[in-house]
């Protein structure tokens, strides 16, 4: 088993199609961003998704990550330059 990043289509659609409970059968965590967080639980509290995904948040196999985005003059720091031929 491993770790994921999901995004909120996942958790919103599989919700709605009654098999929610798959994330938890194939990974043992998922991580979502904190903007995935405010879009399926906040902004979409009582649609599909936000229920199942307070409840394994609270059962501790979802785990929300805060992401810092760097500015473009940082991206050569992290990661070096593909030059193309």
């Amino acid at each position: 088993m491993s770790t994921i990043v999901a995004d909120a289509s996942i958790l919103i659609h599989l919700s709605r199609i009654g098999r929610f409970h798959l994330l938890k059968d194939v990974y043992n965590q998922i991580t979502i961003t904190s903007s995935v967080f405010m879009e399926v639980l906040e902004r979409g509290w009582g649609l599909a998704g936000s229920l199942e995904t307070e409840r394994a948040m609270r059962e501790g196999w979802i785990k929300v990550l805060d992401v810092k985005i760097l500015p473009a003059d940082n991206c050569n720091k992290i990661s070096p330059r593909i030059l193309l031929p």
